[in-house]
């Protein structure tokens, strides 16, 4: 390198700026080589530093001549960036939006206290979005001394780019700071947001195993660089275009919005004022938490005043003039811009001017030179280009190309981008104007010669993700189907690697696609078609979909057929297990996990595919009862997975081993297995099997009947989950759950309901939220708030949740209210569906108390006919019981429902009841405990009534049951205690 450098002074002007192109290009490239070998980040800086000030000083080299340079056709590359730049800083002067612009800048006032603000601009195509943005930046720069990070979502068709305004402003910061700087600028989190503007060709794709769940990694270092930056200062940070984004952006948007609060941030977003049908952005914008934290900025079209002002003032355009200019761009600030440069309004011969902006746009460009169009087109076709493809592309010399370059720009059709060197077409309309307006088979020539030169890039193929994307997108546009097929798996890994698992799902579809229409898709794709099938399984898993991943994995399944590698089929029926049991596909995960164990006992026994198998295997069989079975499998799974020294398998077989305690009945044996599991999943930074055990704490616990610890396991794995940024996962959420119901359980209630609604802001997903708004259906159906009830019932019943436990849940909240809403019938019928939704066995025995109290509700109504008798349910109730004989919450549960059966025959008793009592307070459960008592006297009294005398005993747990329902604030359970309290003749309560 250093020879080439030297050797710099030999060439023209032209040529060592192409030179310097790509002596910096094959920098970049060997900082990421050095950087894998693990060369030490300082050193590595100081090398690219002192680099960098080399190729500074080689660009600033003149050429060796005699005389007056004489102007010539080459024309030097970097004379027209310079001559380019020089013209976009004398850009129009900042016209009105006073009012937009100072609510900006009181939302950066406060952000400058130390909290975080939002804002979004919203305006019509033109109407001026970008040029507030880029005044607010710059006055926000000088005024307040901001960072600023800015990046603009892009109109990529069907191959959409992952977090590409992340990738696009983290690219400006490395650009205007160098290496070292950017480094410490953005602190430790700066490593783990590198691949999104490095080569990634060495990272590992996320997969089914890695530690961080789905894209949490990448959120939470966008975070821990915004909490870093405004350590030193106040952050700006820009999205634009928000109606282009990629799905990966939304979500992080949706993210910092939510979860920032005193990071001295100030987000700000625009999109055009309605979004894409069917776009993500139309979710984002109609979530609560989302609403709750933006300020909104609406851009009005310029008034007549204002347009005059923005053209320049009645020196440069008439009153006359500004008014048909007006009347035709309806304000819009863009169209009249254009339609000024386009001299029609000083054109006698134009008497009809353009209608629409897109008419205007291809006005424009008919007045080009042709040199200028095919610039244009090629640029519009491209995106964004480079001068080496540009040039290949357009087959242009210098002297020509420079000239269209310097046509184009000088009509604000062609912008430089000043810190990656490509150039694009700064608006929109004018980039489809022109797109649409080529023929379909030049447009697919144009997108086969820039793949060309693409993939023909000297320095070998690229694994950046975003060259990755663009390659597949040219190729597929082409119709160029084999290369279109193996660009699309390539930008598939490269999306993965990068964690934009919702634009990986799209590209490994696009290979499915084109599977069967190319002759050798194997040899294209280098892999096997099931390969494909699995890692688009594993993107949907990532992106949130365990459904539709099951459903990908079947596929692979079918696709590898009987005759399969046992090993290859095993460890597909392995994941398929796995994401049927997170899509919540019950027996179905069993039988996959029993295939998977069938197939690697032979093939792989030896491996941690089998031990995770096997760890599957057990905890189905701890639902389906086979107790000491699944205990034996876990255990197996246990010594198998830590000879492999598989972190992650270990941990599974640990929590499948600490679960099968459990429900044997041995929860002092049981916690040491999982807080072992806890250990080893924090020792291997696996994050996501952290949060995972925790939830199997709390649930064991609960098992146990310790309520309290219980509560305390999940409120302690929230707090991790919240600290790590990882509350809006689905392990996040499920502790959130955990969390409301103990609290809920333990009387908490006002703790619990703020919990939850706390939780709900943060949750965006519609199968998270369900089950936190589930618990609060259930505080309102005790404490008596049956229309908030029967409303949040309305709207969990209209979600379609692929959970069965969720399904029994509603099912039982439905049956409780219909009970305290004296309308046992409908109570017992909400309690029979739930009973067939679901095998888990606590719910089912909660179904069986709340379904026979219905039975015996009506029994006590001698009007009513057709009664149901509760038989079936008290069997069923206390079969699954015998299957349980050590687990305290379901052997109470028994007592309540042979309490309830009897009940309904009259002949229940103030000892059974009291039995049952006992049990929910030894649990910390004083709710239940409370509606016991209450069942407890209400028996004493009809037993003295029936020997005729009175029974002293009925006064204390009556009394009792009413001073907890009024703490508890359980207004229906407490006017009926007080009602049988004022018949007892006790006095009112």
């Amino acid at each position: 390198m250093s020879d080439r450098l030297t050797r710099f002074e030999g060439f023209g002007d032209a040529a060592r700026a192409r030179m310097t192109d790509a002596l910096t290009r094959e920098l970049t490239l060997l900082w990421s080589g050095a950087a894998a070998a693990g060369l030490e980040p300082e050193r590595l800086a100081a090398v690219v530093d002192t680099w960098r000030a080399r190729l500074n000083s080689a660009r600033a080299v003149p050429e060796a001549h005699s005389g007056p340079r004489k102007p010539g056709p080459a024309a030097p590359v970097r004379a027209r960036r310079a001559a380019l730049a020089k013209a976009a800083a004398a850009a129009a002067s900042f016209v009105g939006r006073t009012a937009e612009l100072g609510r900006l800048l009181e939302l950066l006032e406060h952000v400058g206290s130390g909290r975080t603000a939002s804002a979004v601009i919203t305006g019509e195509a033109g109407v001026g979005k970008s040029r507030l943005l880029t005044e607010f930046a710059e006055r926000a720069r000088r005024g307040f001394g901001v960072h600023v990070l800015r990046g603009s979502c892009a109109e990529f068709g069907e191959g959409a780019m992952p977090f590409a305004p992340l990738s696009e402003s983290l690219r400006t910061l490395l650009g205007e700071r160098g290496p070292r700087s950017a480094r410490q600028a953005a602190g430790q989190a700066w490593d783990d947001l590198a691949a999104l503007f490095w080569d990634t060709s060495d990272t590992p794709a996320a997969g089914p195993d890695v530690g961080v769940p789905g894209q949490a990694r990448v959120f939470g270092a966008v975070r821990r660089m915004l909490e870093q930056l405004g350590a030193t200062a106040p952050v700006l940070l820009i999205i634009e275009d928000l109606q282009w984004a990629d799905q990966s952006t939304l979500d992080l948007v949706s993210y910092l919005t939510r979860t920032m609060v005193g990071e001295r941030t100030l987000l700000t977003y625009s999109h055009r004022s309605a979004a894409p049908p069917g776009h993500g952005l139309r979710t984002l914008l109609s979530e609560p938490g989302f609403r709750r934290q933006v300020t909104d900025v609406e851009l009005s079209p310029f008034t007549e005043s204002e347009l005059s002002a923005f053209l320049g003032g009645p020196a440069l355009m008439d009153l006359d003039a500004v008014r048909r200019c007006r009347e035709a761009s309806q304000g819009n600030a863009l169209f009249a811009e254009q339609l000024v440069a386009s001299t029609m309004l000083a054109d006698p011969r134009v008497r009809v001017l353009p209608r629409t902006l897109d008419e205007l746009m291809a006005a424009r460009t008919a007045q080009l030179s042709e040199a200028a169009r095919r610039v244009l087109r090629v640029v519009a076709v491209a995106h964004r280009v480079d001068d080496r493809v540009l040039k290949a592309v357009s087959g242009l010399d210098d002297g020509v190309l420079d000239e269209a370059l310097g046509e184009c720009h000088s009509q604000g059709m062609i912008v430089l981008d000043s810190i990656d060197g490509r150039y694009t077409i700064p608006y929109t309309t004018l980039s489809s104007a022109v797109y649409t307006g080529m023929e379909p088979q030049e447009r697919s020539q144009l997108h086969d010669e820039i793949a060309q030169a693409l993939a023909a890039n000297t320095l070998g193929p690229t694994q950046d993700c975003d060259a990755a994307v663009e390659l597949a997108h040219h190729w597929h546009r082409a119709r160029r189907h084999p290369e279109a097929l193996a660009a699309a798996v390539r930008a598939g890994e490269s999306a993965m690697r990068i964690r934009g698992f919702h634009e990986a799902e799209s590209h490994y579809q696009r290979v499915l696609t084109l599977w069967d229409r190319v002759a050798d898709p194997e040899a294209a794709a280098r892999c096997s078609r099931e390969r494909i099938l699995l890692a688009r399984a594993d993107a949907a898993r990532w992106a949130g979909h365990p459904g539709q991943a099951a459903e990908h994995v079947r596929e692979a399944v079918n696709a590898a057929g009987p005759h399969a590698d046992p090993r290859q089929l095993g460890e597909l029926y392995e994941r398929l297990g796995s994401y049927q049991r997170e899509a919540q596909a019950m027996p179905a995960d069993g039988h996959a996990y029993a295939e998977a164990v069938r197939l690697l006992a032979q093939a792989a026994p030896r491996e941690a595919v089998y031990a995770r198998a096997l760890s599957g295997l057990a905890l189905s069989e701890v639902r389906a009862g086979s107790h000491l079975t699944a205990l034996n499998r876990a255990r197996e799974a246990v010594a198998l997975a830590y000879d492999c020294g598989d972190a992650g398998a270990e941990n599974h077989a640990l929590n499948a081993a600490g679960v099968a305690l459990a429900v044997c009945g041995r929860p002092t044996e049981s916690g040491p297995v999982l807080r072992h599991a806890l250990d080893v999943a924090d020792r291997a930074d696996r994050l996501e099997d952290v949060l995972r055990t925790y939830r199997n704490l709390a649930l064991t616990l609960e098992f146990a009947g310790d309520t309290a610890g219980s509560a305390d396991q999940a409120r302690a794995g929230l707090r991790r989950a919240r600290a790590l940024g990882l509350a809006d996962t689905r392990q996040g959420a499920a502790l959130a759950g955990r969390a409301g119901a103990s609290l809920m359980l333990l009387g908490q209630w006002d703790e619990a309901a703020e919990l939850l609604r706390e939780e709900l802001a943060g949750h965006t997903r519609a199968e998270h939220g369900a089950h936190l708004r589930l618990i609060l259906a259930g505080i309102a159906v005790e404490r008596g708030r049956f229309s908030d009830a029967e409303r949040l019932i309305e709207e969990l019943r209209g979600r379609r949740i692929a959970d069965s436990w969720f399904t029994a849940a509603v099912h039982f909240c439905e049956s409780e209210l219909w009970c305290w809403r004296g309308r046992p019938v409908l109570a017992y019928g909400a309690a029979h569906r739930g009973l067939g939704a679901t095998d888990d066995i606590l719910m089912r025995m909660r179904l069986c108390a709340v379904g026979l109290r219905a039975a015996a509700d009506h029994r006590a109504r001698p009007a009513e006919a057709a009664a149901p008798s509760g038989g079936e349910l008290i069997a069923v109730a206390v079969e699954e019981a015998a299957h349980r004989p050590d687990m305290a919450v379901v052997q109470v549960l028994r007592r309540q429902c042979v309490a309830e059966h009897h009940r309904a025959a009259g002949t229940d008793t103030a000892e059974r009841w009291a039995t049952v009592a006992t049990g929910w307070d030894a649990m910390e459960r004083p709710y239940p405990a409370a509606y016991a008592r209450w069942r407890q006297a209400a028996a004493g009294s009809r037993a003295a009534d029936r020997a005729g005398s009175q029974d002293p005993g009925a006064a204390a747990p009556a009394l009792q049951a009413v001073q907890t329902a009024s703490r508890l604030g359980a207004e229906p359970l407490r006017a009926e205690v007080a009602r049988l309290i004022e018949r007892l003749g006790l006095g009112v309560a």
